[in-house]
């Protein structure tokens, strides 16, 4: 007998089939088709499926990116002289964060083929053409051959080209992306050349090196045969039609008057934010692209006269512009714009010894920098007049009326003593007797206000760099100030070694000796 449980699981054991083998199955029920091996060719086929996929698409994206993407644009921005110190005391006096402290990449080393120190010839070169030359070389090389520019370059490949100046447009930086000089003195053979280019936005000053010419042409003539239309006022150029077209701008007989001193001269000129903005709305209707200059030229001049409120009050168009600028690239597919300075002028410390041996106070007196509303330069001409006469009844009130600064006798025979050999002197001009009055008066701002200055000329220092939109996060660290230029040329995707073939029998020198060899002197 067996038990119930006993009896139960037999009858489990009948109920229940044994597990059928492989080889007992379906034949395709096999070990190699088998549920497990059927889930892993699933997956192979899914890798597969994903690996073509990849292939496609990495041949077919960069044929749709180059059928369709929009050509690239550069907008490279030079402040003048516009070193480090020079970024800090606009931010406080401004009390605000600059434009540019938002795009902030890196800084620039800026020493030229001849020297630690550069001027804005060699410095410009460096940014247009990619190589060193010596001080005083306009875009060509440490041997004096020219060089081809970014600008050129674009030009040749149909990109529209401008540059933009509050100097005259035949000053170094302008003149470096626009002709070829192995000195930069000769402004009007550079102006002759600016005509010739066929640059689609020249805007600035320096009419005098058009009209006024020792050849006896003008050259707006020239400038007309070329067609150019010709604006000199701030009421020309807001009348400019910006759909088509070539434009020379030549606001000024010399160098634009300083942003301080706008609303005192109340001269007809625009400023760099308006000159820009026109320039761009131009510029930008070429389907291919184009390469634009903006210089802040300005606050070099004033760091060469020793004057913290000029150099404040042009660093802050420049920033102005920079904002605009900023929101032009990130509204405006593949444009990049890159910002920098050619040098820095003037040595600007915020901080200075205390007269005699008193030990000096930690502080710089910005709020007395912002009670000033005349540059220097401006009061040097208030005091000496036009045929070269100190006018000494006039230096207190000028003083108090544009830096709020009462004087004595003592500062009034200082600022004589100063420009007395100079007035004696037959061939020194007016305007240079002014230039060393108005870096006196800076000396003696920059006493009240504990802010030092270490030269009249530049320093070796490295400069900022500042890049935005298309592409700028690749711009990051220290650069060789040639590998801006390099950058340049490579986001614009233009060749410039053809350009410096083209220019090889091209001779970057007016004036020649006997011997034919060029009148100049790298120092």
């Amino acid at each position: 007998q067996i038990s119930v449980m006993e009896h139960r699981a037999v009858d489990l054991e009948e109920e229940i089939p044994p597990r059928p083998t492989y080889e007992d199955s379906d034949p395709l029920w096999t070990k190699k088709n088998g549920p497990k091996q059927q889930r892993r060719n699933m997956i192979f086929m899914l890798v597969l499926a994903v690996i073509f996929t990849c292939i496609v698409l990495g041949i077919m994206i960069p044929l749709v990116v180059r059928i369709q993407k929009v050509p690239e644009s550069v907008i490279i921005m030079i402040g003048d002289g516009f070193g480090p110190a020079s970024v800090t005391m606009a931010r406080v006096c401004a009390n605000r964060t600059l434009n540019l402290d938002k795009i902030m990449v890196g800084t620039v080393i800026t020493r030229s083929a001849s020297s630690d120190v550069t001027d804005s010839a060699a410095g410009a070169t460096a940014y247009s053409c990619g190589k060193k030359s010596f001080n005083g070389g306009i875009a060509v090389d440490a041997d004096g051959n020219p060089c081809g520019t970014v600008l050129e370059a674009a030009k040749k490949i149909g990109k529209s080209v401008g540059v933009v100046a509050t100097s005259r447009v035949t000053h170094a930086t302008p003149a470096a992306f626009s002709s070829h000089s192995v000195n930069r003195d000769y402004e009007e053979f550079i102006a002759a050349q600016q005509i010739e280019k066929d640059i689609d936005i020249i805007f600035g000053g320096g009419l005098k090196f058009f009209t006024n010419r020792t050849d006896g042409i003008n050259l707006l003539d020239r400038a007309r045969e070329k067609g150019y239309k010709i604006l000199l006022t701030r009421s020309d150029l807001q009348g400019m039609d910006t759909s088509s077209g070539k434009y020379l701008g030549l606001f000024a007989w010399d160098h634009l008057e300083y942003s301080i001193d706008r609303n005192r001269t109340g001269l007809d000129q625009p400023t760099l934010l308006e000159m820009s903005e026109k320039a761009l709305q131009l510029l930008s209707m070429n389907k291919k692209g184009y390469m634009l200059m903006i210089e802040g030229s300005r606050i070099d001049m004033a760091g060469h006269n020793n004057d913290a409120a000029g150099e404040l009050g042009d660093i802050l168009a420049y920033d102005d512009t920079i904002g605009f600028v900023q929101n032009w690239v990130n509204t405006h597919d593949s444009t990049l714009m890159i910002s920098t300075a050619d040098h820095e002028t003037g040595g600007l410390t915020l901080g200075r010894n205390s007269p005699g041996p008193i030990y000096p106070p930690y502080t710089w007196d910005y709020a007395k920098i912002n009670e000033i509303s005349c540059s220097t330069y401006l009061m040097a001409t208030y005091i000496v007049t036009d045929s070269k006469v100190f006018n000494e009844s006039a230096v207190v009130p000028v003083m108090m009326d544009c830096a709020k600064m009462t004087v004595n006798q003592n500062i009034t025979d200082q600022f004589s003593s100063v420009v007395a050999p100079l007035i004696s002197i037959p061939s020194i001009s007016v305007g240079a007797v002014r230039e060393r009055l108005a870096r006196e008066i800076g000396n003696y701002i920059g006493q009240q206000t504990y802010i030092g200055w270490t030269t009249w000329g530049h320093t070796g220092v490295d400069v900022n760099l500042y890049a935005d939109g298309w592409n700028s996060g690749t711009i990051r660290g220290n650069y060789d100030n040639t590998r801006i230029g390099e950058i340049v040329a490579e986001v614009l995707e233009v060749d410039v070694t053809s350009i410096t073939q083209e220019l090889k029998s091209f001779q970057p020198c007016p004036q020649l000796d006997s011997q034919g060899r060029c009148f100049w002197f790298p120092h």
